[in-house]
């Protein structure tokens, strides 16, 4: 069978959060948009807008620092795809209605490019605002067109969904975590308690509920597991 590079089924549908609405508990994670992160080329230092292309089981060795060296694209203007030309433009990852806020529409959409690429630290993204995180279709789109543009296969989003799913249930449960933990401990120290939790194992020599949420079904079960413990964390000793 055949496959084309897939257009979202709106562009809403490729964010988790934009703006404002980005939860700064959020682990960096692929696909997140960063403005003004200073970047250097033959020219000298620049700051640009950027997207961290890696993929999420890249960006931290310990589950919660990440690595030293960041894979970034940078970000421009660029008019919106209709849902047909989406098979094509495979150099670059569009970003329809990114900065949706705007009037005017020129400066609504723009297009992460693969050929204008980046190392960074996380010195420099952390300098950088987070503007835009994106959904797990998001991401999987974003996979999607950087192996076409780099392989020429084109892998379909849903099988990426099946290789990340547990990772994307993991960050969204560190997300969680931090957010009931803020005001408590600091933001990296909640993110450390909570991977510590997860490669904790389920039972006596059981696998780690990080591996237990491979399995659809154990997702639901492990989440209320979490607010169990949170909540026996936050009751006074």
């Amino acid at each position: 069978m055949t496959h084309e590079l897939e257009a979202p089924a709106d562009w809403a549908s490729l964010y988790q959060a934009r703006g404002d609405d980005v939860n700064p508990s959020r682990p960096v994670l692929t696909g997140d948009v960063f403005r003004n992160v200073p970047t250097i080329d033959s020219a000298g230092e620049k700051k640009r807008d950027v997207l961290l292309l890696q993929h999420p089981c890249s960006l931290r060795r310990d589950g919660v620092n990440l690595v030293p060296k960041l894979l970034v694209a940078k970000v421009q203007n660029f008019r919106p795809l209709e849902s047909e030309e989406w098979s094509g433009f495979a150099r670059q990852m569009p970003l329809p209605d990114l900065r949706s806020h705007e009037q005017n529409q020129r400066k609504r959409h723009f297009a992460a490019l693969f050929d204008d690429l980046f190392i960074v630290s996380p010195e420099q993204i952390v300098q950088g605002e987070r503007y835009a995180s994106m959904s797990p279709a998001g991401i999987n789109t974003l996979l999607q067109r950087w192996v076409y543009n780099s392989t020429r296969a084109v892998i379909p989003t849903s099988t990426f969904h099946e290789c990340n799913a547990a990772v994307f249930e993991e960050v969204d449960l560190i997300e969680e975590w931090c957010d009931d933990r803020n005001g408590l401990v600091t933001e990296l120290e909640a993110a450390s308690e909570c991977v510590t939790w997860l490669r904790e194992p389920v039972g006596d020599d059981g696998p780690t509920r990080q591996e237990t949420l491979r399995d659809p079904q154990q997702r639901s079960p492990i989440r209320r597991q979490m607010r169990a413990h949170l909540k026996n964390l936050s009751r006074p000793s």
